[in-house]
């Protein structure tokens, strides 16, 4: 089956705005408005699945600067697109985090003048990249050790960010020989989500 959308409803689009007010003071001053909807996909074999992938892997949600045409249109000024398995898997603490991580993405990209807004008044915005990526093959850092690509990275990660035994989140501490979410991610070379391995 294709994939389909439909617009989320208001404990997404409330969410999206109480996120914004408290972490997000930038976007909430000029007022950023972000459409959000729900991809899905079903299959008579398997059922409900991943709808959204990036470079192969699930993700969980994606977001996208609209074009000035659109927003002349009357369209939000970015639009939010969530994987329905994603979010019907995680937990209420994890969806707030992950509508943060995707509202991160957005920043205020002023002119050469110091102007925030647009032709239309509405939020000149840029996408912001991830502050690190962990990608490669296991395979080839078997082969190739310490000259791996991607074996380098890992160690520049380890080297920015503290390993599995030092990266303690705001209020956590540190103990050795407990895996850190951050210890995951070294550990599997990418981000995905709860049951999301596996499916087709």
């Amino acid at each position: 089956m294709p994939t389909t959308y439909e617009p989320c409803g208001t404990d997404v689009t409330d969410l999206i705005t109480e996120v914004m007010r408290t972490q997000h003071a930038e976007l909430a001053q000029y007022s950023t408005r972000i459409s959000a909807v729900f991809a899905t996909r079903d299959s008579k074999k398997h059922g409900h699945m991943v709808a959204l992938k990036a470079r192969g892997f699930p993700i969980a949600a994606k977001i996208q600067i609209t074009a000035l045409a659109d927003r002349a249109r009357g369209e939000a000024d970015a639009k939010l697109t969530i994987d329905s398995y994603a979010w019907n898997n995680l937990p209420p603490g994890q969806r707030r985090a992950l509508i943060d991580h995707e509202l991160e993405h957005l920043e205020l990209r002023p002119t050469t003048k110091g102007e925030n807004t647009d032709d239309l008044g509405r939020p000149r915005l840029g996408i912001q990249t991830h502050d690190w990526e962990l990608t490669g093959f296991e395979a080839v850092v078997a082969r190739n050790g310490e000259n791996a690509l991607e074996a380098i990275a890992m160690h520049r990660f380890a080297a920015d960010y503290g390993t599995q035994s030092s990266f303690a989140f705001p209020g956590e501490e540190a103990h050795a020989g407990r895996e850190s979410t951050v210890g995951v991610v070294v550990r599997a070379i990418g981000i995905t989500y709860p049951g999301a391995a596996g499916f087709p």
